[in-house]
């Protein structure tokens, strides 16, 4: 029954996205934008501060450089993943544009996606804008060779710790992605659901790639077990651990670091697994048919110069910081890492750390859906069944059992899907409802298995 129950929430859910993908008006700022002003539209995840600090200085910046105003709308769908399903639906409903001047954050894999289907407009910027910024960070690239993206700011991903917390229940400090699958911290993890954050999701995926699939997967499916709660931005999970709801959490750098500074490093700590983790860039492009192209080009110089880039990095209150919130962010020009370090909260730099770890960015945007969805199904969906049935394994020292690692399509298999069924509605909707039902028989075979052993 409670089978029947998920697969007809599941088909409710795929008729919402389905009318989620018509032209519904996004919840913008067209009032910024005055009679006789320049405009400029921009979809981004991006939260208010950032927003609004860089509608701030561009502003400012473009009317000194042109002599005349402009107005930003900013367009909000949600996170990455909900940005890139408006972007792909308006796309299909008008393949020469869709009214939208640039797609502002979200990591980089997604524009790799939109760059290889033709939907970015190449910007060429001027060579005293890129020369100070290097093409690559230990072999990802910060902006595309081509130039139909640029990286905006660096990002970093790790875990977060309340270490008061730690001390209080004797954890340990965590040093690799798979510390969190320590049966000991059930309930004490937080983590967000990477259908909604693209920055997990990225976290995710660093971790598939860095202990390779099934054993990545077995990870992954520890951490969900583990897991207080699913949230849904990946900016909760760092203040839940800040306030001590929870032990340990993924985290972008930026959000842990805004916790660390705030709270003190006396009691909330980063760490950026060794080896086991990447320094990549946030991402802006303009979209192809942007009605504003060279007010998005602008944007993009703005973004890119030492003024841009200070607003991320530099504290509050700073000659040419932010105003009225710190972003804490890493910024792609590796000179303002030696000029303003004791004006910032940052305290890596990011062109300082060799990693022999070198993460597959193609691939992570070939299969980004796909790994979304089996998430999803999997782990979220399922998340009761899965923890009822991870402290019977636990109960029956089980919890190393290799069929934790086991999902219903091999590493292979899910980048073929990424290319055939997943770009097919009806047969994307038939394979999820298989993965229903082969998690449903999983657990359910695991939790017999565990029970039984338990009992003997």
């Amino acid at each position: 029954m409670k089978g029947t129950v998920k697969i007809i929430a599941l088909l409710a859910g795929m008729v919402l996205i389905s009318i989620a993908a018509l032209k519904i008006p996004l919840p913008g700022d067209s009032s910024r934008i005055a009679a006789g002003q320049d405009k400029l539209s921009i979809i981004t995840p991006h939260t208010d501060a950032i927003r609004n600090e860089f509608q701030r200085g561009f502003t400012q910046w473009y009317k000194q450089k042109t002599g005349r105003t402009v107005g930003i709308e900013y367009l909000d769908p949600g996170g990455t993943s909900d940005c890139m399903r408006f972007i792909k639906s308006e796309f299909k409903r008008s393949p020469q544009g869709i009214g939208v001047d640039m797609f502002f954050g979200g990591g980089t894999d997604p524009y790799l996606d939109l760059k290889k289907e033709g939907l970015l407009e190449r910007v060429v910027l001027d060579s005293s804008i890129i020369t100070p910024i290097p093409q690559n960070i230990s072999g990802i690239d910060i902006y595309d060779k081509d130039l139909y993206w640029y990286g905006a700011v660096l990002s970093g991903f790790g875990i977060i710790y309340n270490k008061w917390v730690v001390n209080w229940l004797h954890f340990d400090v965590p040093r690799e992605w798979k510390d969190l699958a320590d049966p000991r911290y059930a309930s004490w993890i937080g983590v967000a659901d990477p259908r909604n954050s693209g920055t997990m999701h990225i976290m995710f995926e660093i971790i598939l790639q860095a202990y390779g699939w099934e054993q990545g997967w077995k990870i992954c499916t520890a951490i969900a077990a583990n897991s207080r709660t699913f949230s849904k931005g990946a900016s909760d999970v760092p203040k839940m651990v800040a306030k001590g709801d929870m032990a340990y959490g993924l985290a972008v750098d930026f959000y842990g670091w805004a916790e660390v500074a705030e709270a003190g490093e006396d009691k909330v700590g980063l760490v950026l697994p060794e080896n086991l983790t990447v320094v990549s860039a946030d991402a802006m492009a303009a979209l192809k048919g942007a009605p504003h192209v060279q007010v998005a080009k602008l944007f993009t110089e703005f973004v890119l110069s030492e003024k841009g880039q200070k607003l991320w990095f530099l504290k509050k209150g700073v000659d040419g910081g932010p105003v009225v919130q710190e972003l804490n962010r890493m910024p792609v020009r590796p000179d303002l890492y030696t000029k303003y370090s004791s004006m910032s909260n940052i305290r890596q730099d990011p062109f300082a750390v060799k990693s022999s770890f070198r993460f597959d960015h193609e691939l992570a945007s070939k299969r980004w859906m796909v790994v979304n969805d089996l998430f999803g199904v999997g782990l979220i969906d399922y998340n009761d069944r899965l923890q009822k049935t991870w402290l019977a394994s636990l109960k029956a020292k089980r919890t190393d059992d290799p069929g934790w690692g086991i999902v219903p399509v091999s590493e292979d298999s899910c980048l073929a899907l990424a290319s055939g069924e997943w770009k097919d509605a009806v047969k994307k909707n038939s394979i999820l409802l298989e993965w229903h039902s082969f998690y449903e028989r999983k657990y359910k075979d695991l939790a017999g298995e565990f029970h039984v052993q338990s009992n003997r």
